[in-house]
């Protein structure tokens, strides 16, 4: 701090010198102005040198710094060589300890080696009765390997006869059962075989009341073209027509009928019954059945049908006298004949 005064101190008095001398030397404005130059350069020389005295205290710190880790560090050295001197006496001492149980080891050695004698002499005893023990025991074990061959194969033997009579009980219950199955469908084949001769019974007595009936309708015919139709009212005739549809269908005799587009009555144009309907145009339809005229009137439908293709066909349709048939296509009409069951 000494030397940063002193040189302060110098900066100072030679900036004075310089601004004397100015006043001295300088007449006029020119030199005046030289003046002012120098005075400024001074002044910032100065700077300068009071900036180097800042820096060099600076340094001076860290030297200073520097200089006391490096007396700490002369410290940790001389202790480290205090403990290595304390560790080289204790290796000393561990190298006397090693020395005394080397020969304790030596005299050790010795007596292991009369032990290890008297041990081989026991040993060599030893193996000659292992020699003895095993060749008993090879024969030992040939013994009870041809034992255990013969239990093995007795085994065996016996698992067979067991297997084969299991295998025999089952086959004989396999028998029973399929003597029982046999006899089952015996009597299944049995009752096919009367069922059928029933069936081909009731066919040609179904055919011949089939034959009966188409006779009775073809007379009553005869007898509607014998009568007095012409004296018959548009409304008998057709209420004559509707009586005789429904006998053909009640009868059997008459099964389907071919409708065109159009609206129909059940119980006047069609008789009362259980129908299917088949798709008889070209193109998809819609069907469309009304309790009665006034809930066709207010389009409250019973049925609404839409069948896609020539061919496709409804299930089940009850009609009951009074409804409405509306259809927008041809169709036919064919009787319910139930499910077919495959």
């Amino acid at each position: 701090m000494k030397k940063k005064t002193s040189f302060t101190i110098i900066a100072v008095l030679s900036v004075i010198a310089v601004a004397f001398a100015a006043l001295f030397f300088v007449n006029d404005s020119n030199k005046t102005k030289e003046i002012d130059n120098l005075t400024a350069d001074a002044a910032d020389k100065a700077s300068q040198i009071i900036t180097l005295e800042t820096d060099l205290a600076d340094k001076a710190g860290r030297i200073e710094t520097l200089e006391t880790d490096a007396a700490a560090k002369d410290n940790r050295i001389e202790a480290l060589e205090t403990d290595a001197a304390a560790k080289a006496d204790r290796i000393k001492t561990l190298e006397t300890d090693a020395a005394a149980k080397e020969e304790q080891i030596e005299l050790l050695n010795a007596d292991a080696a009369e032990k290890a004698e008297l041990i081989e002499s026991l040993n060599t005893a030893a193996a000659e009765k292992d020699a003895r023990i095993d060749t008993l025991n090879a024969d030992a074990t040939v013994k009870a390997e041809e034992i255990q061959s013969l239990n093995a194969d007795a085994a065996e033997k016996a698992a067979q006869i067991e297997t084969l009579n299991a295998d025999l009980a089952g086959k004989t219950e396999q028998i029973e059962k399929l003597d029982i199955a046999v006899a089952e469908k015996d009597k299944q084949i049995e009752a096919l075989m009367t069922e059928a001769e029933s069936k081909d019974s009731r066919i040609e007595s179904l055919t011949a009341d089939d034959a009966k009936q188409k006779d009775e309708i073809d007379q009553l015919k005869e007898e509607i073209k014998r009568s007095q139709i012409a004296n018959l009212s548009t409304e008998d005739l057709l209420a004559l027509e509707e009586q005789i549809n429904a006998e053909k269908v009640q009868r059997g005799a008459a099964s389907k009928a071919k409708l065109g587009a159009g609206t129909y009555t059940v119980g006047k144009d069609i008789p009362a019954g259980m129908y299917s309907i088949t798709d008889d145009g070209k193109y998809s339809m819609n069907i469309f059945v009304y309790q009665n005229s006034d809930e066709q009137e207010k389009d409250h439908r019973k049925y609404n049908l839409v069948l896609w293709a020539n061919g496709d066909q409804t299930g089940k349709i009850e009609l009951e006298d009074g409804n409405i048939l509306k259809i927008t296509d041809a169709i036919i009409l064919s009787v319910f004949e139930g499910i077919t069951w495959e």
